[in-house]
């Protein structure tokens, strides 16, 4: 269904036209170039798509969030999805904030929040501050308490 997918639209129905009008009048050179061209474009149309959608799988499956989170007095990591407000994580360089987070100990860090407000530039967090979900850490090591979780 995803590869006749591509034969479904105005201007696949107007090539479409096309052959069908060169098969009417006969002219079987044109028929057949215009019938190659429709199945090769139907056939390189799927082949992007099917391409991009592994290239967006394999982008997802790295991008899966891990969280380090102090449960029972030992540090773990779990999957950011499990994260639960009131737990407390530990953020390092390069970490993806994965959820609200209040800083509670640790350097000043600079945060990317660009993704979230289109500043150019890491902002400076102290203890105290809101570190929002989907941030990333450019610098500085923390410990913090998730405020909510976004999923």
């Amino acid at each position: 269904m995803q590869f006749l997918s591509h034969f479904w639209g105005p201007i696949a129905w107007m090539i479409e036209a096309a052959v069908i009008l060169s098969a009417i009048v006969g002219d079987w050179v044109n028929f057949g170039i215009i019938l190659l061209l429709l199945i090769g474009n139907g056939v390189v149309g799927f082949w992007e798509e099917f391409q991009a959608s592994n290239a967006i799988a394999a982008l997802k499956a790295k991008l899966a969030l891990q969280a380090r989170v102090k449960r029972d007095n030992t540090w773990t990591q779990i999957p950011a999805r499990e994260v639960v407000p009131g737990d407390l994580i530990r953020l390092r360089l390069g970490d993806i904030v994965p959820a609200d987070v209040r800083f509670l100990s640790g350097d000043p860090a600079q945060v990317d929040q660009s993704a979230l407000t289109g500043e150019s530039l890491p902002v400076e967090c102290k203890v105290g501050s809101v570190l929002y979900s989907s941030s990333i850490l450019k610098q500085g090591e923390l410990d913090g308490i998730v405020l909510c979780h976004w999923s």
